[in-house]
C-alpha cells in the first residue's frame, strides 16, 4: 500500500480521509465487516494501519538499497560495473562546445545532438 512512500505521506492521506477529501478512495481499507474506530473524527484504525505499513515499507526499502549498494561494490571490485556510457563521444563534445561558442542556443544544440538541454549544460561545465 505505502510502498516507496514515507510514513508522513501516509499520514497526510489519513488526514485527508478524516476531512472527507478522498471520498470513496479509502473503501479499499475495509475488510469484511471491519468498522473503523473513530475518536473525535480521527480514523484511528486507518492511521495505525498506515503507520505500520509505512514503517514496514521504509524498512524493506532500506534493506533493498543496502543490498544494492553491496552488489555494486562487489561488481566494481571485479571490474564488472562500469556505470552509464556517456551520451556523446569526444568529437560530439567538441562539436557541442564549438556550437555554444558560435552562439547557437542550448535548445538547438540539444535537439541537433539528440540529448537533453540539461546534458548540454553538464558538458559545457565539465572540461
Amino acid at each position: 500500500m505505502c510502498e516507496g512512500v514515507k510514513v508522513t505521506s501516509c499520514l497526510v492521506l489519513t488526514e485527508a480521509a478524516k476531512r472527507g477529501c478522498l471520498g470513496h478512495c479509502f473503501a479499499v481499507l475495509r475488510v469484511g465487516d471491519f468498522e473503523v474506530a473513530r475518536s473525535g473524527g480521527i480514523w484511528v484504525a486507518i492511521g495505525v494501519m498506515l503507520q505500520l505499513l509505512g514503517a514496514v515499507s521504509q524498512f524493506e526499502r532500506a534493506l533493498i538499497k543496502e543490498r544494492q549498494r553491496e552488489g555494486i561494490a562487489i561488481a566494481k571490485a571485479k571490474k564488472l560495473y562500469k556505470g552509464r556510457k556517456p551520451a556523446l563521444d569526444k568529437a560530439a563534445i567538441a562539436k557541442l562546445k564549438q556550437m555554444a561558442t558560435d552562439g547557437v542556443s542550448k535548445v538547438e544544440i540539444a535537439e541537433k545532438l539528440g540529448i537533453s538541454r540539461a546534458s548540454v549544460y553538464v558538458y559545457l561545465l565539465n572540461p
